[in-house]
């Protein structure tokens, strides 16, 4: 009786085991539930085998033969198991070990011994090794993808969805993210371990570089683009130059299909699928590098008008041009007085102005009034005349220079007389 029942119970943990080994595919086994099963297994029949004492059992034999064939291999197993490997290690290892072709998902533990593919550690080890060091690889790589797939590009004002008004912002942080990221990258392509994914690295590598092109010739273009599109809304600026126009247009009709893809889908890879991204802003760029040319020596003439503005670069005058901001005017009008740390206004109520002819040069912050200066002390000196923007800068930027002279010449003299008097 008693050998009967472990016989029965060697019967049921052999089926259990056997079944993994003949019908389960390999990636589906728990290898360390085999190796506990394996190992109870072998308790069972050393058991029997005391109660048998040298006597026949053929169960017992065929059981113990079966049970010989796989076991000797649970070390191989487990280090395969622990291995990450793909379709693509599999078939290396099966093609090392004289079986290409072999493979397929549902091999099973018997199928890896018949091929002998089991008994050659060696190769096990190697291309186990091999898949480990890959995967690593292969998880830092999605890592980034899933990271930066999520990324927005950073817009100064998000919520103001036209061409006009579509502004990036700073992308220091941006661009710095995307350096350490390439950096990565470059380390993975290095890896001994890199060859399975070397293509999709050096894609992914790729992109990024690229994108970080895009970020450089985006800003270049977005400043000076800012600067013309400004110019361009006046009518005198606009026929000061006739023959950029068509120019204009061209740039304006390419920054508009770029901007109508970005509100589409404002993630960073998103926004650099659009297929000619770098071409049509790197073209914009250079076409309105054309066109601020002419604008420059338009604007040149100011400094006919206003001697003073030589003090500032072709550049500072085209911006202070175009900014309908009276606070980045100001900071750079500042440059041609001396000593001077603020000019203080206040806008003229617009039942006061009068219209501005829409054929002549306009003021970008028409009816702000300008009446005192500030010096480097904080002393305010009040201007005898109010200065009222409007018109060309020629027609109002001389009177602040006119007035402070006249008002310090007033406060000085009536100063000096306060004290002649004392």
């Amino acid at each position: 009786i008693k050998l009967s029942e472990n016989l029965l119970i060697l019967y049921k943990e052999y089926d259990e085991i056997i079944k993994l080994v003949e019908n389960v595919p390999f990636d589906q086994v728990n290898i360390e539930i085999f190796r506990k099963k394996s190992n109870q297994l072998a308790d069972q029949i050393a058991k029997i085998d005391l109660i048998l004492d040298g006597k026949a059992c053929s169960l017992y034999r065929e059981i113990t033969k079966s049970y010989m064939e796989f076991s000797p291999y649970i070390d191989e197993l487990s280090i395969l198991s622990n291995g990450k490997l793909q379709e693509r290690h599999w078939n290396q290892l099966f093609e090392e070990c004289g079986k290409k072709g072999s493979y397929n998902d549902q091999i099973t533990i018997n199928d890896l011994i018949k091929l002998n593919i089991i008994g050659n550690i060696e190769r096990i080890k190697k291309i186990t090794a091999i898949s480990l060091g890959e995967f690593q690889l292969e998880e830092e790589v999605k890592r980034i993808r899933s990271y930066w797939s999520e990324v927005h590009i950073p817009l100064a004002n998000a919520h103001a969805k036209t061409d006009m008004t579509m502004v990036l912002a700073p992308l220091d942080s941006l661009i710095s993210g995307i350096n350490d990221a390439t950096i990565t990258l470059h380390q993975i392509l290095d890896s001994p371990f890199v060859s399975g994914i070397q293509k999709e690295v050096e894609e992914l590598t790729k992109k990024m570089d690229k994108i970080i092109d895009i970020c450089k010739v985006w800003q270049i273009f977005q400043n000076n683009w800012i600067t013309v599109s400004n110019l361009y809304q006046q009518e005198a600026i606009s026929k000061a130059i006739p023959h950029q126009q068509q120019r204009f247009l061209t740039i304006k009709r390419k920054w508009r299909a770029i901007v109508r893809h970005v509100w589409s889908n404002t993630r960073l890879f998103a926004v650099c699928q659009f297929e000619s991204l770098l071409e049509d802003l790197q073209d914009n760029s250079n076409d309105l590098e054309i066109i601020m040319k002419d604008l420059v020596l338009y604007v040149n003439q100011k400094r006919n008008y206003i001697p003073r503005l030589y003090f500032l670069s072709d550049q500072e005058l085209l911006t202070m041009m175009s900014t309908t901001s009276f606070s980045i005017f100001m900071s750079l009008f500042l440059k041609t007085l001396m000593h001077i740390t603020r000019l203080d206004s206040h806008s003229k109520d617009a039942a006061q102005l009068t219209s501005q002819d829409s054929t002549k040069e306009l003021c970008n912050f028409s009816g702000l009034t300008i009446f005192s200066i500030v010096g480097e002390d904080g002393d305010c000196l009040p201007l005898a005349d109010h200065i009222l923007c409007t018109g060309p800068l020629e027609s109002w930027a001389p009177s602040i220079f006119t007035s402070i002279e006249e008002s310090f010449k007033d406060h000085f003299k009536e100063s000096y007389e306060r004290f002649c008097c004392v």
